[in-house]
């Protein structure tokens, strides 16, 4: 609640956490008291909605206050956003965005995104380590019987497995405020309070059987078992009523499986099975009568979608299958978390920091290496043990270094790339010889001045002429990841994966269609498969303005970047590089207004950029059991197999003897014929 010694809010800058938490089971405490701390660094930082700080000075814990002080020594224009004024305004704001995890680190990673989403704190989590966690507790026998988990003989394992996934839940459960020994009711869940803007969860598990999947090679197409898995949270999540719908409540018996199916550590527990939680609920009042909540539900689907592509003989549901511990293959999750990087966008300029979370870091640099041949015993124990145990992030740390290294670059680029341009202007001037450059400034202003409707109308030879020869080989590049973009979205409004031979067929097919409606140049008698243009076709630019959903997106991501840029010069440097009017006076109150300026158009930007990633999005999500009759995603799936139903009895061998069509003859058709058999237009 605002009270007079709660600050306002006037973000300059965010930092932004992507955090990786290693598997440790001892050392569950110490990465719990890492999480702990994490949401106090974020909470210190956030605002309640209506431009003041979530928490008052005098709520501010220890660390918090700490955190608080951080964020304005951060500052971008300390001069103007100081501690020593009255009330000052909190300048940057720290968000914890990406979070993986394995085993232990696993657990705590989803207590720390769920309290992110939903605006709480985990000091159940805290309990439940203290409380729980104690061996004596866990050990599986007729002690650690709790209604309504129940007791085997003999015990399947060391610890009680049930027992751990109750406690998770129940910890769950007291996170929201509800309470587990009655029955759910309606509006008994309280509302979000979201710490974070959008959060990105991966925790990591092994599949102990593996899931056959298929891989799309150039003319064939063959399966691999993968024993990998990942479970994937997400706020906010489009296309749904509750865009928390992840971490809320109803999701609560999910998110204790995915934290004992990545704590399931050898000798320790059994592997976790989805249809274990059903007893525990049957007998767990709030769940007892929520159907919607058993292994069966399709409201678990959404965790499972790779296994949708499952092929083999009689492959095995999701449901039945037995997951072991994260860490078994998968201990340190650094590609989920850097993979997420470039998809994030904040609504101020950003600094980005990788943290990983290590609880028991080696030192092999202090051990001295051996210089004897290793004898077979030795051998045999590193081949089967030792060897694939040890994972090592060198890779993953040298992406983030390459990265880092492309943006350092794309700044100097930019920097530099205006003041070459007019220093080529001015040598042709000062020379007298033919201003090549000046030509090319006019052409793209009088681009720059065409409606959309006056660019739908040029043609390839008209862009060629204003933007030079190379535009070719970007035009080509362009038309070909649209159409990519149209057969991608095609095949998933089907209900169908984007990396079966489907994808392939309506690819070929989408590039067959927009060679018979478009052109690249005016009276083309033949399109570009050969086939003669039986009709007058649209200029090709008209195809880019009615489908490349990208180029906005890259221009809004150009734009933001250097916004970016100038946002960080500092007076002098932004002196030099930005034209300022003539006669004006560049001072410290003109940079301070010229920033806050840039920060407004970066929010708006940000609007912009939203909206379209949502249609994105929506475009690219399948058909679900769950859509109304009237849901958009229907329709274009109905449409979609409308037209897939005209396409199949068109084709020789599409229709059977009764009627029928055969909807895996178009797969046939082609070269890359896919082996599996639940693939199908529907």
């Amino acid at each position: 609640m605002a009270s007079s010694s709660t600050p306002k809010v006037n973000y300059q800058k965010e930092v932004r956490f992507a955090v990786v938490m290693y598997g440790g089971v001892s050392l569950a405490i110490f990465i719990n008291g890492v999480a702990q701390e994490l949401l106090r660094l974020v909470r210190a930082t956030a605002a309640d909605g209506d431009g003041r700080a979530l928490l008052s000075d005098e709520e501010l814990s220890g660390s918090e206050r700490v955190y608080r002080k951080l964020s304005y020594l951060l500052a971008e224009e300390p001069e103007n956003d100081s501690p020593a004024k009255v009330d000052p305004p909190i300048p940057t704001r720290f968000v914890v965005d990406t979070i993986t995890g394995a085993s232990a680190g696993g657990i705590n990673g989803i207590f720390l995104a769920k309290a992110l989403v939903r605006g709480q704190k985990i000091d159940r989590l805290q309990e439940l380590w203290v409380r729980e966690g104690a061996i004596e507790k866990l050990l599986n026998d007729r002690m650690s019987k709790e209604s309504p988990v129940g007791f085997d003989n003999p015990p399947p394992a060391l610890l009680n497995a049930k027992r751990m996934y109750l406690e998770l839940l129940k910890a769950f459960d007291e996170m929201d405020g509800v309470r587990p020994d009655t029955a759910k009711q309606e509006g008994d869940t309280k509302a979000s309070n979201p710490l974070v803007d959008e959060l990105d969860l991966f925790v990591t598990t092994t599949d102990l059987h593996g899931a056959v999947l298929p891989m799309r090679l150039t003319d064939e197409v063959v399966f691999e078992r993968r024993h990998k898995n990942v479970f994937h949270f997400v706020f906010p999540r489009d296309n749904e009523l509750e865009p928390d719908i992840d971490f809320l409540p109803d999701t609560n018996p999910f998110l204790a499986y995915a934290a004992r199916c990545t704590s399931s550590f050898p000798f320790a527990f059994e592997p976790m099975v989805l249809t274990d939680i059903d007893a525990i609920l049957d007998g767990y009042g709030r769940y007892a009568n929520d159907s919607e909540a058993r292994s069966g539900s399709v409201r678990w689907s959404r965790f499972f979608r790779d296994y949708e592509k499952a092929s083999g003989l009689k492959p095995v549901p999701p449901q039945k299958r037995a997951f072991a511990d994260g860490g078994d293959l998968d201990n340190k999750p650094f590609g989920y978390a850097i993979d997420t990087l470039a998809r994030r966008h904040a609504d101020y300029p950003i600094t980005r920091k990788l943290l990983y979370v290590e609880p028991s870091p080696e030192h092999p640099e202090n051990e001295p290496e051996k210089d004897q041949r290793p004898n077979f015993l030795e051998n045999a124990i590193d081949a089967l043990s030792t060897l694939p145990m040890y994972e090592t992030i060198r890779e993953d740390l040298q992406r983030v270094k390459l990265r880092n290294r492309l943006v350092v670059r794309i700044n100097r680029v930019l920097e530099n790339v205006d003041v070459d341009v007019e220093k080529a202007i001015q040598s042709d001037t000062d020379q007298g010889t033919q201003n090549v450059l000046m030509s090319i400034e006019i052409n793209h202003e009088k681009l720059r001045d065409l409606t959309d409707d006056e660019w739908s109308k040029l043609y390839l030879d008209d862009m060629i002429k204003r933007k030079g020869r190379g535009y070719a080989a970007y035009h080509r590049l362009e038309i070909a990841s649209v159409t990519d973009d149209l057969a991608r979205i095609v095949t998933r409004g089907a209900g169908l994966n984007d990396d079966s031979d489907y994808f392939a067929v309506n690819r070929s097919l989408t590039r067959a269609w927009r060679g018979l409606r478009y052109s690249d140049y005016r009276d083309e008698p033949v399109t570009e498969s050969g086939a003669p243009a039986t009709k007058p076709r649209h200029p090709i630019n008209q195809f880019l303005s009615s489908f490349n959903l990208a180029y906005p997106l890259r221009r809004i991501s150009f734009i933001r970047n250097r916004i970016e840029f100038l946002h960080c010069l500092d007076q002098q440097k932004l002196q030099e590089t930005y034209k300022w009017p003539a006669g004006f006076k560049v001072n410290g109150q003109a940079v301070h207004e010229f920033r806050e300026e840039l920060r407004r158009i970066y929010r708006e930007l940000k609007k912009s950029e939203n909206g379209l990633r949502k249609t994105e999005r929506r475009l690219l999500s399948r058909p679900r059991p769950t859509d109304k009759p009237g849901d958009s995603r229907v329709k274009r799936h109905q449409a979609i197999s409308e037209l897939s139903e005209t396409m199949i009895r068109k084709v020789p061998g599409g229709v059977r003897k009764d009627g029928t069509t055969r909807s895996q003859r178009i797969a046939e058709l082609f070269p890359a014929r896919n082996k599996t058999n639940d693939l199908r237009f529907a």
